[in-house]
């Protein structure tokens, strides 16, 4: 999408990304996101009330984006080891791909910016993953673990990943296939 198509809230939104994920929230006004939007400051409170407001909704945005990676991911219902994987190799592509958000998520996860109402809202967008690792425990593939224990083991996993590619440079596949298969392991019976 270029600027020019871009409606002035999806600009605000945009470069308030950016901003923050740059500068940090307390060196990123409602003036500046104003100034790298383009726009006047009172066209941001057209659009939102408050700055919180645009850090929970660029929260969730992104959280979507990251569901929709598994959603894609999930809807063939092929085996659980590749779709397991095909999730995971998805999310770490998503966000090595996206730096950006990457790193609003990771700034902002553990925030009390972030509301209670928007976390409840980006649980459904997971929802599809914590149906396979029950699915893998019914089945008697996974181990009996507590689902979102599982979830945050696997994920956290992910996100190394993420880590040493985006400081380190470019992971190869045999890599990130050794580190898939690591976690692989922790939730599979053997």
């Amino acid at each position: 999408m270029n600027v020019q198509s871009m409606t002035k809230r999806d600009q605000i939104l945009k470069e308030a990304t950016k901003l923050i994920t740059e500068e940090g929230i307390c060196d990123s006004p409602m003036s500046q996101i104003a100034i790298k939007a383009g726009v006047a400051v009172g066209t941001i409170y057209h659009h939102f009330k408050s700055k919180d407001e645009i850090i929970n909704e660029i929260y969730v945005s992104i959280r979507k984006n990251v569901g929709d990676v598994i959603l894609e991911n999930t809807k063939n219902k092929v085996d659980l080891k590749k779709e397991f994987k095909s999730v995971s190799l998805g999310i770490y592509d998503y966000y090595v791909n996206n730096p950006i958000e990457y790193s609003f998520l990771n700034q902002l996860e553990h925030s009390p910016i972030i509301t209670k109402k928007s976390h409840v809202e980006c649980e459904k967008y997971f929802a599809p993953i914590f149906q396979s690792y029950q699915n893998g425990i019914e089945a008697g593939l996974f181990v009996d673990m507590d689902l979102m224990l599982m979830g945050m083991l696997t994920y956290n996993n992910i996100i190394t990943l993420v880590e040493l590619s985006i400081k380190g440079g470019h992971l190869s596949p045999q890599i990130v296939d050794q580190a898939l298969e690591f976690s692989w392991r922790g939730i599979a019976k053997r």
